[in-house]
């Protein structure tokens, strides 16, 4: 009779196991401009850093479901979910949002974990995706729950840090949409509090833009929104029309928003994700120089080095190697000038950072390796005397002379 009840108890567990990991987590996506107005995604990427896979989503897909290997809360049936906060655990104050199928009247209250309540909001709330701003008071495990005729939710918050004081406020609210989206599925395996990365694409006035969004995911059903920059600032990766990497913003020609003191812009330059070693500069014959001699457009140089290809009075123009590796990335690259260069230098530690980010190759500053790049600017040669160009060394900031047939480092620059 015993060996029977454990039988029962054992079909029940394996029953419950199963069960739990048949649920799913729905993970929704959305974005909107640095002024608050939303826009469609082209794509995400979502990426579950502890169990290293990645998965990307692409329109018109808004949502995808993950299972959850060891389950998760309650699956949201009737439309009615309180999305877990954003970042959690958090320093002080942080996000979450709310979803409702209909206008409603809801409350809101935190409590500590004895039980007190340290901040509460009643409000009634229109059908959609609303957002609230939660601060506290201390540094210590929170829970929050919201209630109303849908039914409760409740969720766990650890605070690292505090604040002056607890508080609920409301920050504002996205309509529901009547539109059926799609949804995509994954396979991979997920577990509760698996460290995830999710990062959301949109094209925006012919430019690809990004934001990245780092996460450790309680389990539970989440909404997410991008904040999709309107411009670029100096040190952001550039991508291309396919969303991949394509080069660091090094030097904005326009200001179309200003935030936090940080300029962002339409238009500029990027220097390459990459970079040639080794390359000669020139190939010119005694008394045929290169005669590229701009200091501020590399793009004039570039032209020049070019129709020397053309030239028969020059022998091995395929020696031509620093500017003929920046052309062959493709349209609109080229070989930068000597200001160029020093202006790349002047930011080399901020552009190491997001080269480092983007998984890029670093600018060499090591004395040890070698840290001198090529220019496109040839100093003027006078008489008889040995062709020379312009480079920069790159772990002091220094302007070098180099004989046109030494082999250095070159990088490339492209304006968006």
């Amino acid at each position: 009779m015993k060996k029977q009840y454990v039988l029962i108890g054992l079909f029940y567990v394996s029953l419950f196991s199963l069960f739990s990991q048949q649920q799913t987590v729905k993970l929704n996506f959305s974005a909107k401009m640095q002024d608050n107005t939303w826009q469609a995604l082209d794509s995400v990427c979502i990426t579950n850093q502890s169990r290293s896979w990645s998965v990307t989503i692409h329109y018109p897909d808004t949502l995808l479901e993950m299972i959850n290997s060891v389950g998760i809360n309650e699956p949201v049936s009737n439309g009615f979910a309180l999305m877990q906060n954003i970042p959690n655990p958090f320093k002080g104050s942080t996000d979450l949002s709310l979803l409702l199928p209909a206008r409603e009247r809801i409350t809101l209250k935190m409590f500590d974990l004895n039980g007190r309540e340290c901040a509460s909001l009643s409000q009634e709330l229109e059908a959609g995706l609303h957002y609230f701003h939660v601060s506290v008071g201390k540094a210590q495990m929170y829970v929050l729950q919201v209630t109303s005729s849908f039914g409760n939710k409740t969720l766990k918050m650890l605070a690292l840090e505090a604040e002056a004081s607890s508080c609920i406020t409301y920050k504002c609210f996205t309509p529901q949409k009547v539109q059926a989206y799609r949804k995509a599925s994954t396979d991979k395996k997920f577990i509760s509090n698996d460290q995830m990365v999710y990062t959301g694409y949109s094209t925006y006035e012919g430019v690809v833009r990004r934001h990245s969004i780092h996460h450790m995911h309680a389990g539970n059903d989440t909404s997410l929104t991008f904040i999709l920059p309107m411009g670029y600032s100096v040190g952001d990766v550039y991508y291309d029309s396919k969303g991949k990497p394509e080069g660091i913003v090094c030097w904005l020609a326009d200001t179309v928003l200003s935030m936090a003191g940080i300029a962002y812009g339409n238009h500029g330059k990027i220097i390459s994700m990459d970079e040639g070693v080794s390359l000669m500069y020139s190939t010119n014959n005694s008394g045929y120089p290169t005669r590229a001699y701009d200091s501020l457009d590399g793009r004039i140089n570039t032209d020049i080095h070019m129709n020397i290809k053309q030239d028969t009075n020059y022998m091995f123009p395929e020696r031509l190697e620093a500017v003929s590796w920046c052309t062959d990335k493709g349209e609109g690259w080229y070989f930068p000038a000597r200001c160029e260069l020093a202006a790349i230098y002047a930011m080399v530690v901020k552009l190491n950072t997001s080269l480092q980010n983007a998984g890029g190759t670093l600018f060499t500053v090591s004395l040890m390796q070698g840290p001198s790049y090529w220019s496109s600017t040839e100093k003027v040669q006078i008489g008889t005397e040995a062709c020379q160009a312009y480079s920069i060394y790159f772990h002091n900031g220094l302007l070098g002379l180099n004989p046109v047939y030494e082999k250095l480092r070159v990088r490339a620059m492209k304006w968006f």
